[in-house]
């Protein structure tokens, strides 16, 4: 079943007429992005169905579609909708319920604009949108789209609403207290606001009648009056701690941390914590609307404290009734807000349009607002938001001073729209003129004054580079500009003249208000990152944060800004430049940062508990909620801080899980089994994410690593990580922190590193030990290399060229750049500083080499190789150990493994071989082992684009089902991408080299499949548990790539292993493209594999969810897809020549073709002795003549008459196929040949479109004889 509430009677505004069941589409949303959950906590489009009629019916055979031509796309089962019934489904492409039992299409629904349609079991529309073939218009994300209804909301009870209450002390009325007849004028009289608090002060403000401290059950009755039938209940909004339970006129409606029986000492079964209790939380009481009187009625709130030893009990009730109807005539549009389940509200009215759009301007202009025809505008200035009662917009007016304007659009009859703010900012002619090579940031808070710790009120203009120019203007339109709140950030640096922020992207009500940011992913929060006297570079966050995500781990994302902030009230003037920042990310749970589950207070038991958590090491300020461990870690003046959830949002429970689970990891670590896989500290914790931590902190010499800014997370059903990183200002020898300085030292503590919190046990295992060497020699070949560090270093200081200038001059020689130890002879300055950083990297990644052994080289290069070819390895000063069976020559805990061999001679290539090799020896830090060194040697055909193909691609899947989130939980539809390859030849090809180098990143020479056999496919997967559970395990998945399939069309490109070409080309989600692969569930399939790949005629939808492992391609050939290379494919060669296919393909078809003919059909017409003409399907023969050229022998029966007589004609047509491979023939097309005869000679005319028009060159190809037999 869908979403389903039970409504009372629902009248229209005209007379009502007896209707019997009567079924209608009443509001839908194409977009849902957050708006509305289904079972599973996804959030598919819905589609809302309301019974308008005074009769029950059931759905049963009843359909819903997208499609005009398709009436019966998808069918109700049987559902029983009550008359004034709401039903929501989801249009999500499943077609399955979902774990709450909602009723989920098989179709979704287009965001850009499509048809959507109610269809009764006899096949009539009931109920449609996009009539008359003119789709439904596109649609905006989280508004939905429907019918306007004449709603009123109105309060029936109020956090101010006069309560009688009883805290009662025996059971004498537990069982009729709440009944509506019941006698309370014994009860003390107070609000619907009651409570206590001791301390903090959370709940200020919101207690007006308090209990005395200790109270565990409160007994509350507020009544409210009902006005018709046609009223009904919406909502319960409750702030509470720590429970309740709700009922209306003695029916319980609604509960939480509450006992299934309420009595005198009951107790919260759970905890509500503060941070949620002073928010209200809505419970949808819709489907007990039956439960209400027309006139007095009453609301029973039985208040629920965890115990008598509680320092606080709240509950504020707000009751909320609606009642109206469709407004006939019926009037469709967006809706004011979205209401699945619930009457809809009036369309929204248009949104107000500024003249001008906020920003700064110098000259005084007038600004002019409108809305849609019959609407009218109300407005503010004083930074309120509008509404009915506020000015009337009567025409332009002059903005001669910085003024923030907020308006909002009213219809004729009850419509509201948004509010749409503007704000301007004053500014002198100078900053009017202001360019930058870099994006402009102006803060403007309306004469607030400095920001401290608290959040400020304030706005964000934000001014982005022309990339016509490359340069942003204070002169052009502002690009972005939002209200936000910022507050000042920092520790040591919170009182530097150039202030650390943090921003908040808000909305005019002042809730987070996502956004992108200058290209990076929408969010709310930011950080402006004010560079100072430490790091004179201003890159040395930014450049970290490149080189962690270069390795494929998130850090913040990063981008240099120029910013101007006013403070003062006064005119935007050159003081208010502040100089250059860098704009980054906030570490915070979200899909595109710290991607691991939200943990929510109603997640309590496993697996929900489990995640996710993002923790802190740091010294806490006065408000964290922080703690030590049981062994006291972390040390000194560190704790452990929860950051999200913050403590104030999270239950006892989810404490006390996180808690004991890094007391359960210490145990492990510092127990008798610490180094266990399954015993010890790795089953609680990522040994491969704190190397890469450890790795980039002891690279950096970060001196405050471990101690401060310290992340760490644990994702649901995951092990604690450390990460992301964070805060390396002091790091790689900035200025007035020299305990970094010298490059060859780990750090003036050098011992530091390695004993510091949990690393000194860690390190103490040979393994944890050997896997950071490894992982080190790994990334010196990639991310750490010396190239690397340069050029990412570089891509930095490009961007800052100009713009340190202009810092420096703004905040003086007290923090100009001065160079540095390291840098180059004669560089000075800025240009010093970058030099001097550039050369600490190198000459520390170096260092670090010399404190392991260094890894065997191998000659040749590992690759494609002949057979008999010698390989030698080498590593100076040290042994080699080496295997041929993939396997490490080093074992476990650090000794040579078993069969492992010692180098002492070339190994000959006799067959594909893998040789797995390591050094052993002594280092200068770590001793042992080198890093491990792998070379894949292949024998077989190398793989090209005339071998390998790529055959499906499945880059949108739908969403999981409950079965598959049952085998494979927590999976999304992403993580369900593929691309299948094939081998399209008769030889074993080799993958060795092969690499996915765009769209995603798969290298083949490291994967689970190196070589694939004659006709066989392989797939390489974005998640192999979701792959497996949709498709089975029975499939060669050679791995997992990196990144996604664009979801909106990518570019793809696979090279072999000599950087040639075997695909490039780029799919997309738009028509002439499939669009049903765009989430509907089918996969992309190419049609030919010699086909153009860049083509959608050469591309179809799949069967299903996708056909991986099946071969639904032909050989290179068959163009019919038949499975058979016969003369069928002539045609079809023909037919595509110039569009499809070209000269290329039809040496396929012959090379393919054989010896073999096979019959091809064509439409011929034939004239004979002046007869009149015949039309009718010859079978023919085609074979390949010694010359090259097709020979077609056709018989064909022939009708004359009434009577009939059968005649056989042969004809020999030699087609010119060296002529037809030629550009001037590029366009030619067959699609009809027509014989004419005589008794002297037979002429063949093709009937051709206008793509060819050389008359000569087809008389030249197709005059020929023909004799009759």
């Amino acid at each position: 079943m869908g979403l389903r509430n039970r409504k009372l009677v629902f009248e229209t505004l005209e007379s009502r007429e007896m209707l019997a069941a009567n079924p209608i589409i009443t509001e839908f949303m194409a977009s849902n992005s957050n708006t509305l959950e289904d079972g599973d906590g996804a959030t598919p489009d819905w589609i809302e169905i309301y019974n308008k009629g005074d009769q029950a019916l059931d759905l049963a055979g009843y359909r819903l579609t997208d499609n005009a031509t398709d009436t019966n796309k998808w069918v109700f089962p049987s559902n029983v909708l009550g008359s004034g019934d709401f039903l929501t489904v989801f249009a999500s492409g499943n077609n399955t319920p979902d774990s709450a039992g909602n009723f989920h299409t098989n179709f979704s629904l287009s965001a850009d604009g499509e048809y959507l349609a109610l269809i009764d079991p006899f096949g009539s529309v009931v109920s449609e949108f996009g009539m008359n073939g003119i789709d439904y218009p596109a649609q905006i994300s989280d508004v939905s789209y429907g019918l306007a209804m004449d709603t009123t909301l109105t309060n029936a009870v109020t956090p101010d609403s006069s309560a009688r209450y009883l805290i009662p002390s025996n059971s004498a009325v537990d069982s009729i207290w709440m009944d509506p007849s019941f006698n309370d004028l014994s009860w003390q009289i107070g609000t619907a606001s009651i409570g206590y608090e001791n301390s903090p002060a959370d709940y200020a403000g919101l207690i007006q009648t308090s209990v005395p401290q200790g109270t565990a059950s409160v007994y509350v009755r507020m009544s409210f009056a009902v006005p018709d039938t046609d009223t009904i209940l919406d909502k319960l909004q409750m702030k509470y701690d720590d429970g309740f339970i709700a009922y209306i006129n003695g029916f319980r409606v609604a509960s939480a941390n509450a006992p299934a029986l309420g009595a005198y000492n009951s107790v919260a079964t759970g905890d509500h914590p503060d941070g949620l209790a002073v928010d209200y939380v809505n419970f949808d009481l819709s489907q007990y609307s039956s439960t209400l009187n027309v006139g007095a009625n009453t609301l029973a709130i039985h208040m629920l404290n965890t115990s008598s030893g509680s320092s606080d009990l709240l509950s504020v009730s707000n009751l909320v009734l609606t009642s109206g109807g469709v407004i006939e005539p019926v009037v469709i549009g967006s809706l004011a807000s979205p209401t699945p389940n619930l009457p809809n509200t009036n369309l929204r009215a248009s949104d107000v349009q500024f003249s001008r759009a906020g920003g700064i301007f110098v000259n005084s202009f007038q600004l002019n607002m409108t809305a849609a025809p019959n609407e009218s505008i109300r407005y503010t200035t004083d930074g309120t938001n509008p509404d009915i009662n506020s000015p009337l917009y009567t025409g332009a007016f002059t903005v001669n001073s910085t003024q923030q304007i907020r308006a909002r659009a009213y219809g004729p009859v009850g419509q509201v729209g948004n509010n749409k703010t503007e704000t301007f900012v004053k500014a002198s002619s100078s900053v009017g003129s202001v360019t930058s090579d870099l994006p402009i940031i102006v803060l403007e808070n309306l004469n607030r004054g400095i920001p401290d710790r608290e959040f400020q009120d304030s706005t964000l203009a934000l001014y982005e580079v022309d990339p016509n120019t490359g340069l942003s203007s204070l002169a052009a339109p502002a690009d972005l500009t939002s209200v936000i709140g910022q507050h000042r950030r920092g520790k040591s640096t919170f009182g530097q003249p150039k202030l650390n922020l943090r921003i908040e992207l808000r909305d005019n009500f002042g809730e987070d208000q996502s956004e992108s940011l200058l290209g990076m992913p929408s969010e709310s929060d930011w950080i402006l990152y004010a560079p100072w006297t430490i790091d004179r570079t201003m890159v040395r966050h930014a450049l970290i944060y490149d080189l962690s995500r270069q390795t494929g781990t998130w850090a913040p994302r990063t981008r240099y800004v120029d910013v101007y902030s006013n403070y003062d009230g006064g005119q935007l003037t050159d003081n208010d430049y502040v100089g250059t920042y860098v704009l980054m990310e906030v570490i915070k749970r979200d899909s595109n940062r710290v991607d691991i589950s939200e943990l929510t207070p109603t997640q309590n038991s496993a697996p929900d508990i489990s995640g996710g958590y993002i923790l802190q090491v740091d010294e806490p300020e006065p408000d964290d909620a922080s703690w030590d461990s049981a062994r006291n870690y972390p040390s000194g003046n560190s704790q452990f801080i929860h950051v999200e959830p913050e403590r104030i949002d999270m239950t006892q429970a989810q404490v006390d899980y996180i808690r004991n689970y890094i007391d359960d990891f210490e145990d492990a670590l510092f127990g008798p089994n610490s180094t266990d896989p399954n015993l010890g500290y790795q089953a609680y914790f990522d040994a491969e994410a704190a190397i890469d931590f450890h790795l980039f902190n002891a690279f950096s010499g970060n001196p405050d690593a471990w101690r401060l800014s310290t992340y760490l997370t644990k994702d649901r059903g995951g092990k604690l990580a450390y990460g992301p990183l964070w805060d390396f200002d002091r790091a790689m020898g900035p200025d007035e922190d020299d305990r970094t300085e010298d490059p060859t030292k780990w750090m003036v503590d050098e011992a530091y590193f390695w004993v510091t919190q949990y690393w000194n046990k860690l390190f103490q295992d040979a393994n944890f030990e050997q896997r950071w060497v490894d992982r080190w020699q790994e990334l010196r070949q990639t991310v750490f290399s010396d190239a690397n560090l340069r050029a990412t270093l570089q891509s930095h200081t490009d961007q800052l060229t100009q713009a340190q200038a202009r810092n420096a001059a703004r905040w003086g020689s007290g923090i100009a750049p001065n160079g540095g130890p390291l840098a180059d002879p004669g560089l000075t300055g800025w240009e010093g500083e970058i030099s001097h950083l550039e050369n600490w990297l190198v000459q520390r990644a170096n260092w670090i080499d010399t404190q392991t052994i260094s890894p065997p080289t191998l000659g040749p290069e590992p690759g494609n190789v002949a057979v008999n070819t010698h390989v030698t390895l080498s590593a100076p000063g040290a042994n080699i150990y080496y295997t041929l069976d993939g396997s490490d020559p080093r074992a476990d805990g650090g000794g040579i493994k078993p069969g492992a061999m010692l180098y002492n001679g070339s190994i000959p290539i006799s067959q594909t071989t893998e040789i797995t090799a390591r050094a052993k020896g002594s280092g200068d830090f770590f001793g042992g082992w080198s890093g491990l060194v792998k070379g894949l040697y292949s024998i077989e055909v190398p793989a090209d684009a005339t071998n390998l193909r790529i055959t499906e691609l499945q880059y949108h899947p739908a969403n999981p089902t409950p079965a598959e989130l049952a085998m494979a939980p927590g999976i999304e539809d992403n993580d369900f991408e593929f691309v299948e390859l094939h081998n399209i030849s008769n030889d074993t090809i080799s993958l060795n080299g092969v690499r996915f180098m765009e769209g995603v990143s798969f290298d083949f020479s490291t994967s689970n499949v190196t070589t694939i056999a004659p006709g066989a496919t392989v797939v390489v997967v974005e998640n192999e548990a979701a792959f497996d559970a949709r498709y089975g395990n029975g499939m060669l998945i050679a791995g997992k790539y990196t990144n996604d399939f664009s979801n909106g069309g990518d570019h793809v490109v696979l090279v072999d292993s000599n950087d040639q070409i075997i695909h490039d080309f780029t799919y997309s989600d738009d028509a002439p493209w499939p669009t049903s692969p765009d989430g509907g569930g089918p996969s992309l399939e190419v049609i030919d594999t010699a086909g153009n790949y860049n083509s959608p005629s050469n591309w179809r939808a799949s069967s299903g969810n996708g056909t991986p492992g099946m071969q639904t391609v032909g050989q290179p050939g068959d163009y019919d897809q038949d499975f058979d290379v016969d003369g069928a494919d002539f045609l079809a060669w023909l037919r595509g020549y110039g569009t499809s296919y070209d000269g290329n393909h039809l040496s396929d078809w012959q090379s393919h073709y054989g010896e073999n003919t096979a019959t091809v059909s064509a439409l011929i017409g034939l004239t004979e002795n002046n007869s009149p003409n015949y039309s009718s399907e010859l079978s023919s023969e085609a074979s390949i003549g010694s010359l090259g050229f097709i020979s077609l022998s056709i018989a064909s029966p022939l009708s004359s008459g009434p009577e009939k007589a059968e005649l056989e004609h042969a004809a020999s047509v030699d087609l010119a196929i060296e002529q037809l491979q030629q550009p001037a023939t590029s366009n030619f097309s067959l699609e009809q040949a027509m014989i004419s005869a005589n008794s002297a000679q037979s002429k063949v005319f093709e009937t051709i479109d206008d793509r060819r028009t050389d008359d000569e060159f087809w008389d030249a190809v197709l005059e020929e004889d023909f004799t009759i037999l």
